[in-house]
């Protein structure tokens, strides 16, 4: 599909409208990054004692997979092989000064640990209105960002992009935005009742689409995969496995049957029919809590081995070779 510059009203509407469909998704694994979790399954007649044991069983392991890797993904050098005129290499080139002066040494690792959570992330290369000659790059996440590929498989740039301040909650409320193609970057306010609204346009000069993607783990028609989605059911099961480990404790179990003075709504366990029953704490409730331990122990052993497989970061560092090729043509 050839971009013109004939139907970007089209194209914001089209990337907005992809942004809202698949924004659920990602801010489901936003949640479980910052320890938001679906809690533990517990009855609706479960006591405040109960809910208080849910919100601590919450044990976040997931940052862990992103944090790791990330620490191996990082461009920390760039060199040619020949200078632009044939000669010998310069000795700091213009492109790893461009990614020196943009203090990416350390504004990559945002960019890495969003691959690695969503399977995505993007980055944008444009020129300074101050200083024509000096590339701008900044990290985009892919929950502000979509980008639209010929070939989503292999195409190393996007045909067109858009990227939006915010994504509004609700409908009809307004938000900034940028439309980039081949040639020019277009400034609209999306989300409103009457669709996408055209402020003003500006050519860029870099020739093609100017946005970068980040993606550890691509397949052949290209689908990303991140980290933290295929592990949010082991997450779950990890929490619940540490809840009931915490409910089948015998000093919790005795308290939650009444016999000890923390509550004085004296609660009964889950299970229980009346509140004055007595509750025996013996070896089969030894039996159960060596049981959650194992549980819980090969869950964790579970997101560890998930975490080893991550360790090669090679296709990322790639990528970070294609953002110094879009920094060469400012």
């Amino acid at each position: 599909m050839a971009v013109t510059n004939s139907y970007p009203v089209e194209l914001a509407e089209l990337g907005f409208s992809r942004l809202r469909a698949d924004r659920e998704r990602l801010d489901r694994i936003d949640r479980y990054m910052r320890s938001e979790h679906d809690g533990p399954y517990i009855p609706r007649s479960a006591t405040e004692e109960y809910k208080l044991l849910a919100k601590r069983a919450i044990s976040n392991w997931l940052p862990l997979l992103v944090k790791t890797p990330s620490q191996a993904m990082a461009v920390d050098g760039y060199r040619r092989s020949a200078g632009l005129d044939g000669d010998a290499p310069e000795e700091a080139p213009t492109e790893w000064r461009a990614w020196q002066d943009n203090r990416m040494d350390a504004r990559q690792t945002p960019i890495h640990r969003a691959a690695l959570t969503y399977g995505q992330a993007f980055a944008t290369v444009l020129r300074d209105p101050a200083d024509p000659a000096r590339p701008v790059i900044r990290g985009v996440s892919p929950r502000l960002l979509y980008a639209s590929y010929e070939d989503p498989a292999a195409d190393a740039l996007p045909l067109w992009a858009l990227q939006v301040e915010t994504v509004p909650d609700a409908e009809g409320v307004e938000a900034r935005a940028w439309l980039y193609d081949a040639t020019h970057v277009y400034d609209f306010l999306v989300g409103g009742k009457g669709g996408p609204q055209l402020l003003a346009s500006r050519p860029h000069g870099m020739g093609v689409c100017p946005v970068v993607r980040f993606a550890p783990d691509i397949d052949l028609e290209g689908r990303v995969t991140g980290v933290v989605e295929p592990m949010i059911p082991i997450q779950d099961r990890v929490n619940q496995t540490v809840f009931d480990l915490l409910v089948s404790t015998p000093a919790v179990v005795r308290d939650l049957a009444g016999g000890g003075r923390r509550s004085e709504r004296r609660p009964r366990p889950i299970g229980s029919s009346r509140a004055g029953r007595s509750t025996q704490v013996g070896p089969a409730q030894e039996v159960l809590q060596g049981g959650a331990v194992t549980l819980a122990s090969q869950a964790v052993q579970w997101e560890a081995a998930v975490q080893g497989e991550q360790q090669v970061a090679h296709r990322s560092v790639q990528v970070g070779g294609r953002l110094m090729l879009a920094i060469d043509d400012v």
